[in-house]
Parts: C-alpha cells; structure tokens; sequence
C-alpha cells in the first residue's frame, strides 16, 4: 500500500514538472466521447499532451476519461504513438 502511494505520488510530480494541461483535452470531447473523428485541433493538444497521457491514469479526475474505450482509437487516427500505459483499457 505504501509502494502504491509513493508511486502515484512521484507520477503526480512528474505530470506537473512536464506541465501538462489536461483541461485542453476538452477539444478533444467529440471525439474521446461520442467516438467522432478527431479535428486537427484535438491531434495538436494530444500531441503536445501524449508526455502527460500515462500519466493522467494514475490521477482520479481524468482516469474514467483516459480509459474511456475512444481515447486509444483517436490517438491512433492522429499518429500518436504514447507507449506502453494502459490507455483504452
């Protein structure tokens, strides 16, 4: 339990040294949601995003989103490659 938490903790600070900004991912509602094709505007925020994605599972504010079954789809029709986290799962 205490591994656990030190983990969250050091990812917590890692996400907010690479100074993400989760509340961008709001362009991408339409299509993280509802599964429409990503605008250009949504591949640009994801792209500069994709450091903080993995990340974004281990804080409960945006975990339901980023495991959401579009978010894996969407980075794939942008041409994200984000890596080994569970992202869609």
């Amino acid at each position: 339990m205490c591994v656990s938490f030190v983990v969250v903790v050091a990812l917590s600070g890692v996400v907010a040294q690479l100074d993400c900004k989760p509340q961008l991912l709001k362009a991408c509602d339409p299509a993280i949601i509802d599964g429409n094709a990503p605008s250009t505007l949504c591949c640009s925020i994801l792209t500069a995003e994709k450091e903080c994605l993995c990340g974004y599972l281990e804080d409960r504010a945006y975990r339901q989103y980023v495991r959401g079954p579009n978010l894996r789809k969407t980075i794939t029709s942008c041409g994200i490659h984000v890596g080994v986290c569970a992202i869609g799962v």
